[in-house]
């Protein structure tokens, strides 16, 4: 057994302390609600879109330069006239017009 390991524990995070204002408000996760909104749950499913679109544009961008550059040492795979390839040219065409429309939209609200 591993001698350093009664040594080794985690740290406590410590949380701020509550001022006599912030005691009388009630915290949001005491509140009688008790569920989120449903105004949330579209709002959550689009951040995870947002952020999966990049994710998506590389990884389908890898595999359309891969059939590329396996076409060019051996066009006799006929890579580029698949009809997989031709879908993954339309998937990546669409995430990647939905990349750019999201990073428009974000620059023009930062202003």
């Amino acid at each position: 057994m591993y001698q350093g390991s009664q040594d080794r524990r985690p740290m406590k995070r410590r949380l701020p302390r509550r001022t006599a204002e912030k005691a009388s408000t009630p915290s949001p996760a005491m509140s009688t609600e008790g569920t989120k909104s449903p105004r949330s749950m579209p709002k959550r499913v689009l951040s995870l879109l947002a952020a999966a679109m990049p994710h998506l544009l590389l990884i389908l961008s890898g595999m359309l330069l891969t059939f590329c550059i396996i076409d060019f040492f051996n066009s006799a795979m006929g890579f580029l006239d698949n009809e997989i390839t031709k879908g993954i040219q339309m998937a990546l065409c669409g995430v990647s017009f939905i990349t750019a429309g999201m990073l428009i939209y974000h620059q023009r609200r930062g202003r």
